[in-house]
């Protein structure tokens, strides 16, 4: 955990801070670039190291091909879902005529977490009675109507409580999404006491 933590900490400081120093050319830049990279491949090895017995991450599975896809589907998936809603806050910070600081835009973003919050305990249960690929199915529909709504009230002078429907319309499309790629690979992966750990050739 202290490796990673390290590695992703380095990381964000590098990504917050790096159009600021001009990236590289600052020394506190390459300085964190090195600590990741350091960090992350101690975490690397120290989760195949056969002493450790309850490892952070079970980095091994990846070989089982249900995984693997898993990895590929959730990092689209986090790309999509991340790339959504990217514009609200820039455009609630920067473009609106009347700017709303930090506090009153995460007051706005709230709404698709909250809603994400009190649906969550039910997404399992759909999940386990329509299947993986009707939930995603759901979850993307879901996803391409909000955009909608946000392309047609993202407009000068538009109240907020406006964006309200279409961030709780959002948050149908990521915790669904979510737990129906979770839920679809682990059903496919045999069970943890199954699981050998293989070497890399």
């Amino acid at each position: 955990m202290v490796f990673l933590g390290i590695a992703l900490i380095s990381l964000q400081v590098i990504l917050s801070r790096g159009s600021i120093d001009d990236w590289f050319s600052s020394p506190l830049i390459v300085a964190l670039a090195w600590t990741a990279v350091i960090a992350l491949v101690l975490f690397v090895f120290r989760t195949f190291d056969t002493s450790n017995v309850n490892p952070l991450l079970r980095l091994w599975m990846i070989g089982d091909r249900n995984v693997l896809a898993s990895v590929f589907i959730g990092t689209f998936a986090g790309i999509i879902l991340s790339g959504a809603i990217y514009a609200l806050p820039e455009y609630l910070r920067g473009i609106d005529p009347q700017p709303r600081s930090a506090s009153q835009t995460g007051q706005i973003l709230c709404v698709y977490a909250i809603t994400a919050a009190l649906i969550r305990p039910f997404v399992t249960v759909a999940v386990g009675r329509f299947g993986q690929r009707r939930v995603t199915a759901f979850a993307l529909v879901s996803l391409i109507a909000s955009m909608l709504l946000f392309a047609h009230y993202l407009a000068t002078d538009t109240p907020a409580y406006y964006y309200v429907f279409p961030l709780a319309l959002y948050s149908f499309c990521l915790a669904p999404l979510l737990s129906a790629v979770s839920s679809g690979t682990s059903g496919r992966v045999p069970g943890a006491g199954r699981w050998t750990r293989f070497r890399f050739i």
